[in-house]
């Protein structure tokens, strides 16, 4: 494998797990969102049954089946990605050994990546956005989780309750920091796939006007 070869093996190899880690990215939180349906459905619906409080219920159970609705129809629509990005891994995964991978191997893979991403295109886009967005959301959420593990601290927290709070923050922000390194590195091959589609329309384009518009 030449020099040349193995750096767009490499490539190729980065841009499928960005993609696929936008992917997971977007079912974790379609499931966090339909987390949040069914606890408001417990925690508020339940209770005001029992306390006949009846005027909660409505709102209580609008919310809680938008949010079902929005989390299964995301789920969906995000599998139907994932499964093209599945595809896609299995099949560069089928090449076998990376010495063994060819010029030709690559670039039938660079060619499914493409398609792939023009089909795919507009959901692609709004994964990215929500995984950006989720990154924002679990920093906002470890900032206050630390503010309120700050006054347990103040209060005299220690022991397991302190060590559970200190790992609950490292793993807010980890999850934070990875949504946001995710997204920024697939939205530069992002870019990289518009300019190739673009290319391509023009030389489509050039073709058919050198064919006299056929």
């Amino acid at each position: 494998m030449t020099n040349k070869t193995n750096k767009i093996y490499n490539r190729i190899e980065s841009e499928i797990r960005a993609l696929f880690g936008v992917t997971v990215i977007n079912l974790v939180m379609a499931a966090l969102l339909m987390a949040i349906g069914v606890n408001i459905a417990t925690s508020q619906i339940i209770p005001a049954f029992e306390d006949g409080n009846w005027i909660i219920i409505p709102f209580a159970v609008m919310v809680a089946l938008v949010a079902g609705g929005i989390a299964i129809w995301w789920i969906i629509s995000t599998v139907g990605v994932l499964e093209s990005v599945s595809d896609i891994q299995d099949q560069f995964e089928s090449l076998g050994k990376k010495d063994s991978v060819t010029e030709i191997d690559l670039t039938q893979t660079i060619v499914r990546l493409m398609a792939t991403y023009r089909l795919k295109k507009p959901k692609i886009k709004q994964m990215m956005k929500v995984s950006y967005f989720g990154s924002i959301l679990f920093f906002v959420g470890g900032i206050l989780q630390a503010l309120a593990f700050f006054v347990q601290y103040l209060d005299g927290i220690e022991g397991l309750g302190l060590i559970t709070g200190i790992v609950g923050l490292v793993v807010i922000f980890c999850m934070s920091a990875a949504f946001f390194l995710v997204h920024r590195k697939y939205e530069s091959y992002s870019r990289v796939y518009d300019k190739r589609i673009l290319k391509n329309k023009e030389s489509e384009k050039a073709l058919k006007e050198s064919m006299g518009g056929l």
